[in-house]
C-alpha cells in the first residue's frame, strides 16, 4: 500500500512540473505595421484577333470579333394630359393575304369587323402582297396598317383582336382568307369631355433612351456568349449599326401607355479580363522593376478603347495603380529574430524597408525583453498586406 501511494505522489509531481512548464514558457506575439509602396501607370495594351496568347514583351492579348442582331420591346406610361372630345380609338393591325398570291389592294376607309361587332376604318391605302413560296414552304402576305373606330367612344379601346373585312363576304372563301389582327389595345377613344392621358414628346425621348440601354446590354450579353467566360468589351470595342424605332403610338397621342421596340446590329472585340488584367500587372512590374506587386491591389481605369473593326485590333489606354510587397515575410522575420532581446530586434528590423511600427507582446508579461528561442512559442503576423 505504501509503495502504491509513493508511485501515485510521483506521478502527481511530474504532471505539476508538466503543466508548470506549460504554463511558464515564454510566449511572444510580434505584430509588424508596414506601409505598402504604390505603383501608377499610364500605359496601353494591344488587343489582337490574330494574337493566340499574351505577349507580355510587346503589350499583346488575343482578342475575338463578334457580332449579334438583337430586338428589344418594352411598354411605357404616357405622362402628358389634355381635354378630349368625341375621340375615336385607333391603333395598328397586321393584314394577312392566305387567299392567292395575287397582291390585294385595299382603299382607305375600307371597313374591318370585330367578332363582337366593333368597326373600324383603314386610314390609308395599302397593298397586301400576295403569298409565295420560300424554301418550299408557302408564305403568306402581309403587311401593317394603320385604323381608326367607326365612331367615338371608349368601348373602342379594346384589346387584341381579329378582324375581318365585310366587303369581302359576299365573295366566300376569300372573306375568311384575307383577315387581320391586333397585338396591342386600341387607343384614344372617348366620349364627351373628360382629361385623359397623352403620349409627350418626352415620353418617346425617355421610351428611346431606355430601350436602347436595354437593346445595348442584350447585345453585349450575346456577344459575351462567344468569347470567354471572363470576356469584357470596353467603352470604344462596340461598334453599333444604326438603331431602329417602332413606336405603337405618336406623340399627342391619346393613350395610357404605349410599346417600343428598339432593334440593331452590332459587332465588338472582345478581351479576356484575366489577360488584360496580367498584361497591365506585367507592365507595372517592368515600371516599379518590383517582381512583388500585389495582383489584388490593382485598380485601373479605362479611356476609350481605340477600335480597327477591319483589322481585328483594339487599342486600350489605361492608368494603373498597384501596391508593391515588401520583400519579407512573417516566417522571414521569425526566423532572424528568434532569440535577440528588444534592441537586437530595433536594430535589424531597421534595416528592412516599409516599416513604420513594431508591436511585441510577452507572456507571462514579467518575462519580457527577449524573444524565446524557439520558434513554436513565437507568433509573426505582418499587418498592412
Amino acid at each position: 500500500m505504501h509503495r502504491w501511494f509513493w508511485t501515485i505522489g510521483i506521478a502527481i509531481f511530474f504532471l505539476l512540473v508538466m503543466v508548470g512548464v506549460y504554463l511558464f514558457v515564454p510566449k511572444a506575439t510580434v505584430v509588424v505595421s508596414v506601409k505598402m509602396d504604390e505603383q501608377t501607370i499610364d500605359s496601353q495594351v494591344i488587343g489582337r484577333i490574330d494574337a493566340p496568347v499574351v505577349d507580355f514583351g510587346a503589350g499583346i492579348i488575343p482578342a475575338k470579333a463578334v457580332s449579334s442582331t438583337q430586338e428589344v420591346s418594352a411598354s411605357y406610361d404616357a405622362t402628358g394630359s389634355k381635354l378630349v372630345s368625341n375621340q375615336r380609338a385607333h391603333g395598328t393591325v397586321t393584314i394577312y393575304n392566305e387567299y392567292s398570291s395575287s397582291p390585294q389592294p385595299l382603299v382607305a376607309t375600307t371597313r374591318f369587323l370585330t367578332s363582337d361587332g366593333k368597326l373600324f376604318r383603314l386610314a390609308s391605302g395599302v397593298t397586301v402582297p400576295g403569298t409565295s413560296m420560300v424554301n418550299g414552304q408557302a408564305k403568306n402576305g402581309e403587311v401593317e396598317a394603320e385604323i381608326t373606330a367607326d365612331s367615338s367612344g371608349d368601348d373602342y379601346n379594346i384589346g387584341p383582336a381579329t378582324f375581318n373585312i365585310p366587303g369581302f363576304k359576299s365573295s366566300g372563301i376569300k372573306y375568311n382568307k384575307i383577315y387581320a389582327k391586333s397585338v396591342v389595345a386600341m387607343t384614344g377613344g372617348g366620349n364627351g369631355s373628360s382629361e385623359s392621358k397623352v403620349i409627350a414628346d418626352s415620353d418617346i425621348a425617355s421610351a428611346k433612351s431606355k430601350i436602347l440601354t436595354a437593346l445595348n446590354n442584350k447585345l453585349e450579353e450575346d456577344m459575351k456568349k462567344n468569347g470567354t467566360d471572363d470576356a469584357v468589351i470596353l467603352d470604344g470595342a462596340l461598334n453599333e449599326g444604326d438603331v431602329a424605332y417602332k413606336l405603337s403610338n405618336s406623340a399627342g397621342d391619346v393613350a395610357n401607355s404605349f410599346q417600343i421596340t428598339a432593334s440593331a446590329e452590332a459587332k465588338a472585340i472582345l478581351v479576356s479580363q484575366k489577360d488584360l488584367n496580367a498584361a497591365i500587372l506585367e507592365l507595372l512590374k517592368k515600371t516599379s522593376g518590383a517582381k512583388n506587386i500585389d495582383s489584388s491591389s490593382l485598380k485601373t481605369d479605362f479611356s476609350r478603347a481605340d477600335s480597327d473593326f477591319v483589322s481585328g485590333t483594339v487599342n486600350i489606354k489605361f492608368h494603373a495603380v498597384g501596391k508593391i510587397n515588401p520583400d519579407f515575410t512573417a516566417d522571414f522575420i521569425k526566423k532572424a529574430i528568434l532569440g535577440k532581446d528588444e534592441d537586437q530586434i530595433k536594430t535589424y528590423l531597421s534595416g528592412l524597408s516599409n516599416i513604420e511600427k513594431v508591436e511585441v507582446e510577452y507572456w507571462p508579461p514579467f518575462l519580457s525583453g527577449r524573444i524565446p528561442f524557439l520558434g513554436s512559442q513565437v507568433k509573426v503576423a505582418i499587418d498592412g498586406i
